[in-house]
């Protein structure tokens, strides 16, 4: 059916039921001179100006559905903003097309899909340039109204507490709307799942966007927002709320603005507790704080509340570092041995390869265990070649890979690279038979270490396996000692892996050798350790004639001369090294 440009006046509603494939064209809005299509409902209470033939009422399963159904250049005015009644009632619409009309004045502008699913979905429609005004909520996409596409468009509540878009569908789009004149109400707010929004502006208003208790996977972004209430984003805690975003929106305070958030349900109280990222916006140093929003009993049985724990591979800092609880660092777990495996014509000859990791800040891993193929050719070419793979793991961001030849590793360089580690190689690595480089082996893995450029200051002692020791040390006397002797940590000093004070009372037939020993943790390499021996009574005379000896779990005190029969020493020692 197609309208001219005239003016009707109806007072029966539905003004038009349509059915498949049904096109009702009008001649455009009114313009300056008064011209268009325009329909003008009179003493009319509640219903639909236009409904389609699916229409269900949300009471009953509906008898069909009206598929590739237009829409166009019409506008409609209705009696009412509150008493129930809609201007498009499109429950059942297929593959529709509603472009360039213009709703005015009724409590829902447009309506698709059903509060539940009943039927059918509500899908695949576009809408282009619509625009509705003064209906408490200018479109309503139900349960079931899903994969349905809105262009541009003007959308204008004028009424407190009004709604520009209730959003309870699935995979919804909605591209460069206007939604103005919202006052204490809000723009976009969302009840269904993965719907997308990105509006041209939104202004005068109440909220930017609202998360009820079933919203999950939504997205708001882009556009530009003015004059809202500066609450922009409102966040409802419910059973399925999770995993909406709101970002890059101009002039909208992001404060609370909710990300990724997380439901965490420990079997106490009735709603989960979520992740919230805050900017505080009167704290102009408090930057950007992931918070827990704990509202149930596990507030108080876990503690869940205030600041959540972040995980993250690499963390730079421009501008400091304030913890306020235990800071610790440790090393990541060497790699396990890489997977080897010949391609091409088998031979006898033996390749080992070996992988060494390195993390995001220079720290780099201890050497992997080695893997081997025997069966390999001995000329190694792009058709007979050694495949390796491997994982470094969690934290590393490059690998270097490996191979012996004989006597050391050699790194290999990336097929087709000249020169270079492997960092940027492909994954698998081809073994093709390129020449290496020669490379310097890790000694150990340096992940865990702590590099400080400027000055440490510690409030407090400093504790450490280097410093104050972790473990006792074991104390014996030696040979030179002589029979009968005594030997034991002084009082009030505590003997360890690091340092200690000694006192040993000689025993008869004193001798040169080893007066005593201390065995400490195993240590990768020989220790350094620096001994005093001397007197323990007036006149406190040193004995100098002394010289350590080591392995890596012992230090022993030797001496050069035989040390005075049944006389108390008292010897101190320090040790360091790895």
């Amino acid at each position: 059916m197609k309208l001219g440009r005239t003016s009707y006046t109806a007072s029966v509603v539905p003004v038009f039921i349509l059915n498949d494939n049904s096109e009702l064209a009008g001649a455009g809005w009114r313009d300056v001179a008064g011209y268009g299509t325009t329909i003008t409902l009179s003493g009319t209470t509640g219903g639909q100006g236009l409904r389609l033939a699916s229409w269900g009422n949300d009471s009953k399963i509906p008898g069909g559905s009206a598929a590739k159904v237009q829409i166009h250049d019409i506008e409609i005015i209705g009696t009412s903003t509150s008493d129930g009644s809609i201007g498009f009632d499109l429950q059942g619409m297929q593959m529709g097309n509603v472009a360039r009309n213009r709703v005015q004045s009724f409590q829902t502008g447009i309506r698709t899909g059903w509060k539940t699913w009943q039927w059918n979905c509500d899908c695949y429609s576009r809408f282009d340039d619509n625009q509705i005004v003064r209906a408490q909520i200018a479109v309503d996409m139900q349960a079931s109204t899903n994969a349905n596409t809105w262009i541009g468009g003007n959308f204008q509540p004028f009424l407190k507490g009004g709604i520009g878009f209730k959003l309870g569908g699935w995979a919804n789009r909605i591209v460069a709307a206007d939604v103005e004149n919202f006052p204490g109400g809000v723009a976009f707010d969302f009840t269904g799942a993965s719907n997308e929004v990105t509006p041209l502006d939104v202004e005068s208003g109440g909220d930017l966007a609202k998360f009820e208790a079933t919203a999950s996977s939504n997205t708001v972004h882009g556009g530009s927002a003015a004059s809202l209430n500066g609450n922009s984003v409102v966040y409802s805690p419910g059973t399925d709320t999770e995993f909406n975003l709101v970002y890059g929106i101009k002039n909208v305070a992001p404060w609370p603005v909710t990300w990724g958030s997380f439901k965490y349900d420990f079997g106490q109280g009735s709603s989960p507790n979520y992740y919230q990222i805050y900017a505080h916006p009167s704290c102009s140093n408090c930057g950007l704080e992931l918070m827990y929003n704990a509202t149930t009993q596990a507030q108080s049985v876990y503690g869940l509340a205030g600041h959540a724990p972040f995980t993250l591979g690499a963390l730079r800092s421009y501008g400091g570092i304030k913890s306020g609880g235990t800071l610790s660092t440790h090393s990541l777990p060497d790699p396990s041995a890489p997977t080897v495996t010949h391609i091409g014509a088998p031979g006898t000859t033996t390749y080992r390869y070996a992988i060494a990791c390195h993390d995001y800040n220079g720290g780099v891993s201890a050497v992997s265990v080695a893997a081997q193929t025997t069966t390999g050719n001995s000329v190694l070419s792009s058709t007979d070649y050694n495949n390796i793979t491997w994982n470094c793991g969690d934290g590393y961001m490059s690998a270097d890979i490996l191979k012996w030849n004989g006597s050391a590793w050699q790194r290999l360089k990336a097929n087709g690279a000249s020169a270079g580690p492997t960092s940027s190689l492909k994954y698998p690595f081809k073994d093709n038979g390129q020449s290496t480089s020669s490379y310097i082996a890790p000694t150990r893995n340096t992940t865990g270490d702590m590099s400080i450029s400027g000055e440490f200051t510690a409030s407090s002692n400093v504790a450490s396996p280097a410093f104050a020791g972790t473990a006792a040390a074991g104390l014996s006397a030696g040979p030179a000692a002589g029979a009968g002797n005594f030997i034991a940590c002084a009082p009030s000093h505590v003997c360890d892996q690091f340092s200690g004070t000694v006192t040993l009372t000689t025993g008869t037939g004193p001798a040169i050798g080893v007066l005593y020993t201390v065995t400490t943790v195993s240590r990768a390499h020989l220790p350094n350790c620096i001994f005093t021996l001397g007197l323990s009574v007036p006149p406190y005379t040193a004995i100098t004639s002394i010289l350590p000896t080591y392995s890596t779990t012992q230090a022993s005190l030797n001496t050069g001369l035989a040390l005075t029969a049944s006389t108390s020493y008292t010897s101190t020692y320090i040790c360091g090294g790895r």
